[in-house]
């Protein structure tokens, strides 16, 4: 079984090796930061891999390697935990083209700082609660809050081949993280019995499949003309004329051939507030009427 492990924590991290390779390749070509947010969040998912290649092995065979084992629990571990506490949300929010609501971004960071923060105590303690708790309060809610932006925003993303592959992910999140609850849980309370619990087959299982539904999309993404992948506003027409989170949304709207008042409606606000807004983002940009706007907008595309 120590080889089975082996093999099956060789490959995902292959896996994780590749998409990370990947994903730094395509932010080079397209300069999207889902890309950039998906290699860091994949960097910390090797780095977690690592670590439980470590566990496991030493856990099989009994080695006595201190060093590396200090290495990979106090260092790696945490590393590779806050890389994907952090990095999950940011990349359902930037996959969506939404801007990450600074609100939401400090309560993750806080959130991701309290989950890290366990290591020490578990060190210390080495109480395997901890480690459950920090699992479920960590990894659970990250990954479904992740999921939970994808299913809101993915019917607004203009790309096609992104829309598919919000949707392979969707599918991805509503099967596995629903059975490895099921699993763990069966396993814990002994109604599954398997020869190695110590081995965690439900990541690894999420893992690759997570992997290969990445490794897909991005393959399809080497053979996509750039041009295909311009659409809603680019980032650098949002920062060169510091337009705000709300404003963009208002404007990706515009585009979308909303009057005001449907504007005011989609986003709870009104439609006087509206107004105001793309009042401010003419004084920013420097134009008069939503024509300029629209063309503006369409320019900032060509290279």
């Amino acid at each position: 079984m120590s080889h089975f492990a082996m093999i099956l924590y060789t490959f995902c991290s292959v896996a994780d090796g590749m998409t990370i390779v990947l994903s730094w390749f395509l932010y080079a070509r397209f300069h999207h930061k889902a890309f950039k947010y998906l290699a860091l969040l994949m960097t910390g998912a090797l780095l977690s891999m690592i670590v439980e290649a470590v566990k496991s092995y030493d856990t099989i065979t009994l080695a006595d390697f201190e060093t590396v084992k200090r290495l990979a629990y106090l260092i790696l571990e945490p590393a590779g935990e806050i890389l994907q506490f952090l990095l999950l949300p940011m990349v359902a929010f930037a996959a969506v083209g939404r801007t990450f609501p600074k609100k939401l971004n400090i309560i993750s960071k806080i959130w991701a700082t309290v989950m890290v923060a366990t290591f020490p105590l578990e060190a210390m303690t080495g109480s395997p609660a901890i480690n459950m708790a920090r699992e479920l309060a960590g990894h659970f809610v990250f990954h479904i809050s992740a999921y939970v932006v994808i299913f809101i925003y993915f019917r607004t993303v203009k790309n096609d081949l992104l829309m598919k592959a919000l949707k392979n992910y969707l599918f991805l999140g509503m099967m596995i993280i629903p059975s490895a609850i099921i699993f763990q849980t069966g396993v814990a309370a002994g109604i599954f019995r398997i020869n190695h619990p110590e081995l965690p087959f439900a990541y690894i299982v999420y893992c690759l499949l997570f992997n290969g539904v990445t490794l897909t999309n991005a393959f399809r993404y080497l053979f996509v003309p750039q041009k295909d992948m311009e659409t809603g506003i680019p980032d650098s027409f949002i920062q060169s004329n510091h337009i705000t989170t709300r404003e963009k949304e208002i404007l990706e709207l515009v585009l979308d051939g909303l009057n005001n008042r449907q504007i005011g409606e989609k986003l709870f606000i009104s439609a006087k507030t509206v107004k105001n807004h793309i009042y401010s983002v003419y004084q920013k940009i420097g134009i008069q009427n939503r024509m300029q706007l629209v063309n503006k907008i369409n320019d900032s595309h060509s290279p």
